[in-house]
């Protein structure tokens, strides 16, 4: 098993701190397995859920894979509560979900603060509170989940990313390069126009013995290879401004189409953000309480061990108290004896 490339969070999948000793992990995988076992969870994502409980079980419980996975956890993404989290619907419709007199009857106490967002204030989940234990996931599982989906469209997003990248940076080299033959061309075109008007002033009118000038019987096949040069370099010069403004038609629907997607992109990671937020809020609250609730059973058992030690320390000072009243009594009978023998 590699782990150079694990960026889930075990400890918090498992729902115990990293200085939990082997007993607690085990104690907590237990309990998530029951609530996260397919067979009893119908939900669609419970057997990943479930399969990356396992993961991170088999990896914190064996010492090795657990020590080698300690050093590289403080790089693995740890989850925050972003601050858009208080303005979020979801986290609303949990409170009121918890503010249902009827759901906290039909539900235990850890469940129901495991509210499945918008699920959990809707009707049928009151309708049929006996089936929320089975369907809901953990805090920390639906992170993971979510912590997963996040990766897989980064993933994605990069991929199509540089293919766009590379799109767009070949239209750009392509409209620069025939930005510049358009150009060649049309210099070559400026130089053809003002030689030709050149010739036309100050040509040479030397007059042959026909009558013709010297100029038009020795240039015609030349003037002819011109035109047709003349003619060619047009066609070239319009089929290059055709494809320059293809090619800019095309560069501004890739930037149109990667801004789209980046936007899509964001939005769906800000939603993932938002419900991962909602569930650490969950997950941190249950926290505390179970510290709480366990701080408060070590003090009752605390003050049972201390009321005990009490009872104990009052027998023992009331039996000592009667010994030593017993002490003075037996000694004090013989002085008596012998305080009346000398007085007679």
């Amino acid at each position: 098993m590699s782990l150079v490339s694990v960026t889930d969070d075990y400890y918090m999948i498992l729902e115990v701190v990293q200085t939990a000793t082997l007993d607690q992990i085990t104690k907590s995988y237990k309990q998530q397995a029951l609530k996260l076992h397919p067979d009893k969870n119908p939900r669609h994502d419970a057997t990943e859920a479930f399969q990356l409980l396992g993961k991170a079980y088999e990896t914190l419980r064996d010492g090795d894979k657990r020590q080698a996975y300690d050093l590289i956890y403080p790089s693995v993404p740890k989850v925050r509560a972003p601050p858009e989290v208080k303005q979020n619907p979801l986290a609303k419709q949990n409170h009121q979900a918890k503010q249902n007199p009827q759901a906290k009857q039909n539900t235990p106490a850890k469940q129901t603060s495991q509210t499945q967002y918008s699920e959990a204030s809707s009707p049928q989940a009151e309708q049929r509170p006996h089936t929320r234990k089975s369907e809901a996931l953990s805090e920390t599982a639906q992170i993971a989940i979510l912590q997963k989906s996040k990766q897989e469209r980064e993933v994605e997003w990069q991929a199509l990313k540089n293919s766009y990248d590379s799109s767009i940076l070949e239209l750009h080299k392509e409209i620069q390069w025939l930005q510049q033959e358009i150009k060649t061309l049309d210099n070559i075109e400026a130089f053809e126009t003002r030689k030709k008007a050149r010739e036309s002033n100050w040509g040479t009118w030397i007059v042959s013995s026909k009558g013709k000038k010297v100029e038009d019987v020795d240039n015609e096949d030349e003037k002819e290879h011109k035109e047709n040069e003349r003619q060619k370099r047009g066609i070239e010069r319009d089929w290059k401004k055709m494809r320059l403004e293809l090619a800019r038609t095309l560069l501004k629907e890739l930037e149109r189409l990667i801004k789209d997607a980046e936007k899509k992109h964001d939005a769906e990671d800000l939603e993932d953000d938002l419900k991962m937020g909602v569930l650490y809020k969950i997950w941190s609250r249950e926290a505390e309480e179970r510290q709480e609730r366990e701080k408060m059973e070590r003090g009752r058992k605390g003050g049972k061990m201390q009321e005990k030690e009490r009872v104990e320390l009052e027998g023992t000072s009331k039996i000592w108290k009667q010994e030593q009243e017993k002490q003075k009594k037996e000694v004090g009978e013989p002085l008596g004896k012998e305080e009346k023998e000398n007085k007679k």
